[in-house]
């Protein structure tokens, strides 16, 4: 009895491993995703060919993504709720192999882009979908909607999205629709974590916008909205944020937003304004991408420590944060200062 039992734990554990595929947009091997080599040449290559019941097989999937040769990945597609079987601990999860160790965006890496064809790039239809590290473009060449992610309505009921480590990057050259990401589904909460929004602007059109909710809930923990027409913007169902830096946009905030210990140019609900007004006495050179902390800035120590309760602990590079938490994507690291002189005394 006794050895059934442990063979049974065996099979147990065995069954609940995680399973790895490789994306590379410039594979020219198999194309089965067994390797980098034989890699899918996109996410949507994948999703196709190995969408599954995760729950009865007791399995995990985990997806890494790179681009040795700097190619886009340019092809939409839906995560589909009719092929795909998820729950709390049968999840997929994307993980961007060579993103950026800076966390500043880096053309020559993988980057999902959304330039037409669709009116969003990756639709969120199954659940429990999570992302750790992505750079996602959205490229605006005519009047269209041009959106990077969609978590939309599905017949599966509830569920949550984890994406940190995101960085939304905006491309616009009209006045189509522009947002890095829309939640439409009122029976699904999306966490943004760590992530960066910028650029979703072109002139004075209202249309381009970080991130929306319509319907459903919208976590936004350590985030960052720069230079955006609209920050963040609530039409409908919940907007929470927490610890986010909502910098340079036109409009930092639209609709009812719950903010907490963040930093605007806005004053939402009692936030602090950065140090002497001036956004580069936070960020080292948000203009090109660097939201990295300058010392002495409002985001440094301002923040609430573990505002998901503990679904994330460290910053969008994998620093660690420290009481008391950092407001935005990073972690404040000061200077160690200089090495330590060790002399050594020689004595006859």
């Amino acid at each position: 009895m006794r050895k059934m039992l442990i063979f049974f734990i065996l099979c147990q554990c065995i069954r609940a491993a995680d399973i790895t595929f490789y994306v590379d947009t410039d594979a020219a091997g198999a194309g089965d995703g067994t390797s980098f080599a034989d890699g899918y040449t996109s996410l949507s290559a994948f999703e196709a060919a190995e969408a599954t019941d995760l729950v009865s097989a007791g399995n995990n999937y985990v997806v890494l993504l790179r681009s040795s040769a700097g190619t886009n990945d340019t092809t939409n597609f839906n995560w589909e709720d009719s092929t795909w079987a998820l729950d709390a601990t049968h999840t997929v999860t994307l993980r961007q192999d060579d993103f950026p160790a800076d966390g500043i965006w880096d053309d020559s890496a993988y980057i999902f882009e959304h330039d037409g064809g669709a009116t969003s790039g990756m639709i969120f239809k199954e659940g429990f979908i999570h992302i750790d590290g992505m750079q996602v473009l959205v490229t605006v060449t005519g009047t269209d909607t041009f959106i990077g992610f969609q978590v939309i309505n599905s017949t599966y009921g509830v569920r949550t999205h984890n994406f940190e480590k995101v960085i939304f990057r905006g491309n616009s050259s009209s006045s189509g629709l522009a947002e890095g990401i829309i939640c439409s589904e009122s029976d699904a909460t999306t966490n943004m974590i760590n992530c960066v929004f910028y650029n979703f602007v072109n002139g004075a059109d209202p249309d381009h916008r970080g991130a929306r909710v319509t319907t459903g809930t919208l976590n936004l923990y350590n985030c960052i909205s720069y230079n955006n027409y609209i920050g963040f913007y609530q039409s409908g169902g919940t907007l929470n944020a927490t610890n986010c830096a909502v910098a340079n946009n036109t409009d930092d905030w639209f609709g009812t937003v719950l903010a907490t210990t963040c930093i605007d140019d806005d004053d939402e609900d009692g936030s602090i304004d950065p140090a002497g007004g001036d956004w580069s006495n936070e960020f080292t050179d948000a203009a090109n991408g660097d939201f990295s902390l300058v010392s002495g800035g409002n985001c440094i120590g301002n923040g609430t420590d573990d505002p998901s309760s503990g679904l994330y602990s460290d910053d969008i590079i994998g620093t660690a944060r420290s009481s008391t938490w950092d407001i935005g994507a990073f972690e404040f690291v000061g200077s160690s200062g200089p090495p330590a002189i060790i002399y050594e005394i020689l004595i006859d």
